[in-house]
């Protein structure tokens, strides 16, 4: 019940901030791109670049969806998804440097997006 508490809050004492676990968009022509799959318990941390369209793609095979994971809701952008087997595809564009949280509808699965102004740290495909 803690810990459900310091989700609630955006605190988790148990959640790592080491970068190299983040998912990386990939910069594309006139927007960035940021491929993720979905599992039981968690969706997965990415970063993103600040002032660049964001297509983010969650991938759910039929085995990993449930009733905890299957909606996502992006508060800050005002972003509700229910999730469907194969790709889903939510749009926006960060405009300032911040970790945002993804969560599930109950808030009990929350991840981060990290929003950062550092387009050499991208890497480039057209």
């Amino acid at each position: 019940m803690l810990n459900q508490a310091l989700l609630y809050l955006n605190i988790d004492l148990f959640k790592n901030n080491d970068d190299s676990t983040y998912q990386k968009a990939i910069l594309k022509e006139n927007y960035q791109e940021v491929k993720i799959n979905a599992s039981y318990g968690n969706y997965q941390d990415i970063i993103i670049q600040k002032d660049i369209p964001v297509k983010l793609i969650i991938h759910v095979d039929e085995d990993k969806l449930t009733g905890c994971n299957n909606e996502i809701y992006l508060a800050k952008y005002k972003i509700k998804k229910k999730l469907k087997v194969g790709d889903n595809i939510i749009e926006f564009t960060p405009t300032k440097e911040e970790i945002l949280t993804y969560t599930c509808y109950m808030n009990m699965i929350k991840n981060n997006i990290k929003v950062i102004d550092n387009k050499k740290y991208f890497e480039r495909k057209n």
